[in-house]
């Protein structure tokens, strides 16, 4: 199915395909739909570059507070930071 699209996406596009077969496009294909327009939309590097090397600073992945959510409860770990400081005793 994979060399299928892959010997058409040139001719068709990956998501005409898509619909007609019976295959999900992926989910990031699905989340963005156009491609060309997202990638079209205007970047600021400065404001993404200064926010990665902060990330790879502290160490912890860089989203939406519903993506790290999203995240968080699909591995089970702690991606957001908490307080900082001694944990509360349990009562």
């Amino acid at each position: 199915m994979t060399a299928f699209i892959d010997d058409h996406r040139d001719e068709y596009g990956v998501e005409p395909i898509c619909r007609v077969l019976p295959i999900a496009p992926s989910p990031a294909l699905a989340r963005v739909g156009n491609f060309a327009a997202f990638l079209e939309q205007p970047f600021d590097d400065a404001i993404s570059y200064a926010a990665l090397r902060k990330a790879e600073t502290v160490g912890r992945p860089i989203g939406s507070p519903e993506w790290l959510d999203d995240m968080e409860a699909r591995t089970g770990l702690q991606l957001k930071p908490r307080k900082r400081g001694p944990k509360p005793k349990a009562v």
